[in-house]
């Protein structure tokens, strides 16, 4: 039977007696679960521990004449862990009860992260992940589109973008930091190795014609936009607005450069496609 708070209290003062009727102490107060607000122990004064409480499972005690009769051996009762009047159950001590009167254990709460939000989200991370390995990948593309380009306002434009890319860089890896993990060494190896492939195969090399660099630039930039769209609905949907704002952010940089290599195509007369 599941007792009321307003029936809990009635039991304050009574005898508290063992499963076998044996005298253990007098009902003092209840503990309260912090979470649901439901009564979850009650507070026993053994005489054991001086003025200290002993919790007991309030499941199955029940009121008996004028004593309240506990589901449980006095030895048990005694060998818990006992508390001060004015003080509260820490989660320790009942996952320590759980355990001595073979009951679940409450499930923790996984702690906010530093950087705020709710706990670690694993799709966020690995999208964080994603787009990490993404942005290396992007600065490997950006050095390598540098050395290619001759014209002096678009290399100003990519030299910027480098430096934000290495920005963006930064952030995810301490967002990833804050939640406890931490950027994916394969990923990262797999986007540098892709770049690097793409520059040895021509995608970014010096000669190749400036319209076509640029196109390559563009497609580039368009799939980092996309990648961000997806990285701040999947933060949204987790509730973590810490990484949805880091995204947004990302996003208003990449969406700029895509417009940048846009313009710069148009004003030289190729289709961007």
């Amino acid at each position: 039977m599941r007792w009321t708070l307003e029936e809990l209290d009635a039991w304050r003062g009574r005898e508290a007696i063992d499963a076998e009727a044996e005298p253990v102490g007098e009902v003092v107060a209840t503990f309260v679960d912090d979470d649901t607000g439901r009564p979850r122990w009650l507070a026993v004064r053994t005489g054991a521990h001086g003025d200290d409480l002993s919790p007991v499972p309030i499941d199955d005690a029940e009121p008996t004449g004028g004593a309240i009769r506990l589901a449980h051996p006095i030895a048990t009762i005694m060998s818990a862990p006992h508390v001060a009047v004015d003080h509260d159950l820490t989660p320790d001590q009942d996952d320590q009860l759980c355990s001595l009167y073979g009951l679940e254990p409450k499930p923790r709460p996984h702690p906010n992260p530093p950087g705020g939000g709710p706990a670690p989200d694993d799709a966020v991370i690995s999208a964080l992940r994603d787009a990490h390995a993404l942005e290396r990948e992007a600065h490997t593309r950006l050095q390598s589109l540098l050395k290619a380009l001759d014209d002096s306002e678009l290399q100003h434009d990519v030299d910027r973008h480098l430096l934000e890319t290495e920005g963006h860089t930064a952030a995810i890896a301490g967002r990833l930091e804050q939640l406890e993990a931490g950027p994916s060494a394969l990923q990262d190896a797999l986007g540098s190795v892709t770049a690097m492939g793409a520059s040895a195969a021509g995608v970014v090399m010096t000669g190749k014609d400036p319209g076509d660099l640029l196109r390559d630039a563009l497609e580039f930039e368009r799939r980092e936009c996309a990648a961000y769209r997806e990285l701040i609905q999947t933060a949204r949907d987790a509730g973590d607005g810490s990484t949805a704002e880091i995204a947004e952010k990302i996003r208003a940089d990449e969406e700029a450069m895509a417009e940048t290599i846009a313009a710069s195509l148009r004003r030289m007369g190729v289709e961007s496609g």
